[in-house]
């Protein structure tokens, strides 16, 4: 969404606009991951204006195994196909609502 679709537009909207649109989109969302819907609330919508969307299509790759953790992923539509190492095999999907990288990101500090 923000990388692909209207990336430039909006990088050029003032950072208060840009923090409400985020603290918007995402709220929902972080609310159902296990981890951060126990917060206070004042924490989730601290979290919430941090988050920046990305779109990602068909065949494209987001990380790869192996892959140092660097982002906080939430499937908020569609799905993640998970393959196996050599990118034969389908081992598992993540669905809409669903959420990775959580766990590389914590372990190394970002």
């Amino acid at each position: 969404y923000q990388r692909r679709v209207h990336g430039e537009i909006f990088n050029e909207l003032p950072s208060s606009l840009t923090s409400s649109i985020s603290l918007y989109d995402n709220l929902a969302s972080l609310k159902k991951v296990n981890f951060i819907g126990i917060g206070s609330l004042s924490f989730i919508l601290a979290l919430a204006r941090y988050l920046k969307p990305s779109v990602y299509f068909d065949q494209e790759y987001i990380v790869r195994a192996g892959q140092k953790a660097d982002k906080f992923y939430i499937v908020k539509q569609g799905k993640v196909q998970i393959l196996s190492r050599d990118a034969e095999e389908v081992v598992g999907i993540y669905a809409e609502g669903s959420y990775f990288g959580e766990v590389g990101l914590l372990l190394t500090g970002y």
